[in-house]
């Protein structure tokens, strides 16, 4: 009643769908290291495996305690072995992100509301790439995403200060969902099957011959980079899950 203006007396509440888990993220091995050097990931940010194409209900409290415990012991055991220094700060790539920052974005005054961009891509998202999705639909949804990311390029940020900005922190974290939504279109187009979250309408049966793997998505300077990785089977081998 209170957020929404709904009386649930008068009006039925609205259900749908929402992402509250992210099944994926950043690649890394069992233990938690990642390809760039002296990272580890741990928890939600992280790929390490555990779930597979779908998350496993109550695990993802296990996967933030287990890999917490893991992750902390390699940084223990890789810090007391190789006494490493600090680095030196690259104050060029600093300076660089500071200038983007603050030179660039901070100081946009285009005639697109940022807020706007964020509720259409909320919309796009879940029209696109909901619980059920298409090849056709999908490579729609994807030019519509294409034109949001250049509608974004001529946004405006109505406060140009510098501290406690959180107008400033929105537009940062819309252009990254706008990254990582366009992440999602090219992997999920480029696999012709339904695995676990990922269910399609034209490729209703999961397919292992061709994509029993992990979907990589890297950005490069041309763009997004899709690449693919084995999965690594020990005990269990995947099957369809059923109720």
């Amino acid at each position: 009643m209170k957020f929404l203006n709904l009386d649930p007396i008068e009006k039925p509440i609205p259900v749908r769908p929402v992402a509250h888990y992210s099944m994926g993220g950043i690649e890394c091995d069992i233990k938690g290291k990642t390809k760039a050097e002296r990272l580890w990931a741990a928890g939600e940010v992280a790929c390490s495996s555990m779930h597979g194409a779908n998350r496993l209900g109550c695990n993802s409290t296990a996967e933030c305690l287990v890999w917490g415990d893991i992750c902390g012991q390699e940084i223990y055991n890789f810090i007391t072995k190789n006494n490493p220094s600090v680095p030196e700060l690259n104050k060029s790539k600093a300076e660089e992100e500071e200038k983007r920052v603050f030179g660039e974005i901070l100081k946009k005054d285009g005639k697109e509301n940022p807020y706007t961009i964020r509720e259409n891509l909320r919309s796009l998202m879940d029209k696109y790439m909901g619980v059920f999705r298409d090849g056709k639909d999908m490579k729609e949804g994807y030019e519509k995403l294409k034109e949001l990311k250049e509608r974004f390029r001529d946004i405006r940020v109505e406060d140009k200060g510098r501290i406690y900005n959180s107008n400033l922190i929105n537009v940062l974290e819309t252009e990254n969902l706008l990254d990582l939504a366009e992440a999602m279109f090219v992997g999920a187009i480029a696999r012709e099957e339904s695995r676990g979250a990922h269910a399609r309408r034209d490729f209703t049966k999961r397919d292992d011959e061709r994509f029993l793997k992990h979907t990589l998505i890297t950005k490069i300077e041309a763009g997004l980079k899709i690449e693919y990785k084995p999965v690594k089977i020990t005990k269990w081998k995947p099957v369809e899950r059923k109720y």
